[in-house]
């Protein structure tokens, strides 16, 4: 049945959309107010929004932070790539939960995660580039943070993982995105190479336990990109730092099993994400 516009103007988008002013702005009032939640601002954008991090721990636990696993999660810099934020709003509200596995996390984990690799192109609805019309995927530095040569997004990114390993250390780096394939659910990719395979079997068997409904791609994909070469993400660079380097790429539409990708079930998948991430370094 076709359904009935009430109106002349018709916004059709073939992800979920997670709106900037509507569900960001009332996620950010709900996650600052928990006292587990540091809010800092990095840069601003070209049209001078800010780029913001959410920084998620229980400072006041036993581990010090120099003990503590750290998480950072970038939201795809491709702004068509919705469901990317609806998996990242699943991480943050499960790392805030009650689960008294959210509580060791806290405890023992940090989480750090931004939405707004490219908040202008998300603002102006943009498919993948920035103001200055920039794909924001292909804008890092592989020698290092560099304003003359980084659009100011991910400059201001770059410059806060480079100054953050200075004096402390990540042990996962993930960005996320959305594959334009309709189909095959949210796969796990590696994004450079690292050595220990069976530690890597032993995440896939972790996620794929935690995923009771089938909704994450069981398989597990590798990009060996060149440090010196491959701009996307940093990862090479981060990797070679020794980071443990992640995307995600996801079905436009439909899940692993067959079934549609709802608000829901994005956040199902971050969920699954983020724990089996800490399952995997601290079980």
């Amino acid at each position: 049945q076709s359904p009935v516009f009430t109106q002349n103007i018709v916004y059709i988008s073939p992800l979920i959309p997670y709106g900037y002013t509507t569900d960001y702005m009332s996620d950010k009032a709900r996650w600052v107010a928990n006292p587990n939640v540091t809010l800092s601002t990095l840069g601003a954008s070209v049209e001078g929004r800010p780029i913001e991090l959410f920084t998620i721990t229980n400072a006041g636990s036993s581990v010090p932070e120099a003990n503590k696993k750290v998480y950072f999660i970038i939201r795809s810099g491709h702004p068509i790539e919705q469901h990317t934020s609806w998996r990242l709003r699943g991480m943050i509200d499960w790392a805030l939960s009650s689960d008294p596995e959210a509580i060791r996390f806290r405890d023992n984990a940090i989480l750090k995660a931004t939405f707004n690799a490219n908040v202008d192109g998300w603002v102006s609805g943009s498919f993948r580039t920035n103001a200055h019309g920039q794909d924001m995927n292909r804008d890092y530095e592989y020698t290092g943070a560099n304003p003359a040569l980084e659009e100011p997004e991910t400059y201001a990114i770059h410059r806060a993982i480079e100054q953050y390993m200075a004096t402390n250390h990540i042990d996962v780096f993930m960005d996320m995105h959305d594959s334009s394939s309709p189909s095959g659910g949210e796969q796990l990719y590696r994004a450079y190479s690292m050595p220990n395979s069976a530690s890597l079997t032993q995440l896939m068997t972790t996620i794929n336990g935690l995923d009771t409904s089938n909704l994450i791609n069981d398989s597990f994909n590798s990009y060996n990109y060149s440090i010196t070469t491959y701009t996307d993400g940093g990862y090479g660079q981060y990797a070679s730092r020794g980071v443990r380097s992640f995307m995600t790429e996801g079905g436009a539409s439909f899940h692993q099993n067959g079934s549609y990708v709802t608000k829901a079930s994005a956040q199902e998948v971050g969920k699954i994400f983020i724990k089996a991430f800490f399952k995997w370094l601290v079980p």
